[in-house]
């Protein structure tokens, strides 16, 4: 899966090439044409589609732009014998900072096996199917105790909706605010507190996760990555071929409040590796302020927006999609 790659040059109509073979001097081979561009001396970024059919998707931008926020007079900087790199050596790569390469059978050093970093080999677009509800009967509390709006289930209803309402433009302020988050504070808040709620007495763990299943389908939404929302997702997950807002988001058949949790604990190395994706989206949708190395350069590179969320609407291929291979 991850040997192929596609390139993103401006020589294309859709901005994506063919795929195509990269040689150890970093001159591409693209069916069709007849010269060999280099990854290092010409105007074009080589990436796997997963990694492009996410980043686009998630940060809302076309490969144009990607390539624009590379290459543009106003993004390009120059280094190394007039070498046009721009933002890809100004954002931090995380797990795989200066990992070009490597096999993944061996540290960094080259000493010991690093099984602890396979993960970084599951593929991120394999994301757990959810799973029906199953739920026991929860006789209802008896206490009177509780304030009297929560027995009150349109009130109830409309306080919890308000939880997890979390608009797009407060995530991404405050994403931008801090550059050491991946999550909006806001996303981890109204899903700690729609669980917390849940724990109040058995009246409310039955009103939220016995009737109100689609509050966590909403949380789960918040944070961005956590369903599917590529062409590469739909055709890897295991999911339902037609989803409907009807079958998923209305009503407790569905066990949003498991299937979120699975992604917020990383419970499987492909929901691990998805969350770095989603961290890397992150990175490109804030930019570089300066390089790296030259921190005294002004000039600021990004690509695209940090806030999305996704809504299970299934689109049909368009563009550099119709026809690719995904692996």
């Amino acid at each position: 899966m991850w040997e192929q790659c596609v390139l993103v040059t401006m020589q294309v109509p859709s901005y994506v090439s063919a795929p195509c073979t990269i040689d150890d001097q970093a001159y591409a081979t693209v069916p069709g044409w007849d010269w060999e561009p280099n990854l290092h001396n010409d105007k074009l970024w080589f990436i796997h589609p997963v990694c492009l059919g996410f980043l686009c998707g998630h940060n809302d931008i076309t490969p144009e732009q990607l390539w624009d926020s590379f290459y543009d007079d106003e993004s390009r900087y120059d280094w190394r014998e007039d070498r046009p790199i721009g933002l890809v050596h100004s954002i931090w790569y995380f797990e795989m900072e200066d990992r070009a390469g490597d096999t993944f059978l061996y540290d960094f050093l080259g000493i010991a096996r690093i099984e602890r970093s396979e993960w970084l080999l599951a593929r991120p677009t394999y994301l757990p199917v959810p799973k029906s509800l199953r739920i026991p009967t929860i006789k209802p509390s008896s206490s009177r105790s509780l304030c009297k709006v929560f027995e009150i289930p349109e009130l109830l209803d409309n306080i919890l909706d308000h939880v997890v309402d979390v608009p797009v433009n407060v995530i991404e302020s405050e994403l931008r605010a801090n550059h050491w988050i991946w999550e909006a504070p806001s996303a981890t808040i109204a899903a700690k507190t729609l669980l917390s709620l849940t724990q109040v007495n058995r009246s409310f763990y039955h009103a939220i996760v016995g009737n109100r299943q689609d509050l966590f389908f909403e949380a789960a939404r918040n944070f961005g990555w956590m369903l599917p929302f590529t062409q590469a997702d739909w055709l890897d997950s295991e999911w339902p071929d037609t989803v409907t807002d009807a079958f998923f988001m209305k009503g407790p058949s569905i066990d949003w409040r498991a299937y979120m949790i699975n992604c917020l604990r990383n419970a499987t190395p492909n929901i691990h590796n998805r969350w770095r994706f989603h961290k890397m989206a992150v990175e490109f949708g804030r930019g570089g302020q300066g390089h790296f190395f030259d921190k005294d350069n002004k000039c600021f590179w990004n690509a695209g927006n940090v806030a999305f969320k996704p809504d299970l609407k299934r689109s049909e291929p368009k563009g550099w999609e119709l026809g690719v291979r995904w692996w």
